[in-house]
């Protein structure tokens, strides 16, 4: 699996880590162009493959997880950045990056093939990204409020 998003995720990852920026109003780190692609993941798709894979799945067998949705960081930071405006219900702002140089040999994409617990398993992912990171971001504004 890899990307998994959602509600209570450390701060240190990149969804949590820009919606936190975006409450606070601050400009995101951008690495390289931004034009990296991830997959991306809702916590509770990925909890409910794990227990199809715990209940149904082979023994000593590999199954990926993952999703088909793909977005590049910097059209995925615009999309939270605007996501939290309007949750804020602020004027929308220009977004600001703040750069930083790109890793050497860093892999430009991330995908990961997931047929074997889609087919063998019959997992599929039911949470649209849309809705996750609604749902998330809503989690970080309401404990940013509680605060």
């Amino acid at each position: 699996m890899n990307n998994v998003y959602g509600p209570r995720q450390a701060y240190s990852k990149l969804i949590s880590k820009f919606t936190r920026l975006a409450l606070e109003g601050k400009p995101y780190p951008l690495m390289g162009d931004g034009r990296h692609k991830r997959s991306w993941i809702y916590v509770d798709d990925c909890a409910e493959a794990i227990r199809l894979v715990t209940e149904n799945g082979q023994n000593a067998q590999i199954y990926n997880i993952g999703t088909d949705f793909e977005k590049c960081n910097i059209n995925l930071t615009e999309m939270i950045h605007n996501k939290v405006q309007k949750l804020m219900n602020r004027e929308a702002t220009k977004i600001q990056f703040a750069p930083i140089a790109d890793r050497p040999y860093h892999d430009r994409r991330y995908l990961i093939n997931f047929n074997k617990i889609r087919e063998e398993l019959g997992w599929k992912c039911l949470v649209p990204f849309e809705q996750g990171l609604t749902k998330t971001l809503a989690y970080y504004l309401k404990i940013t409020e509680l605060a």
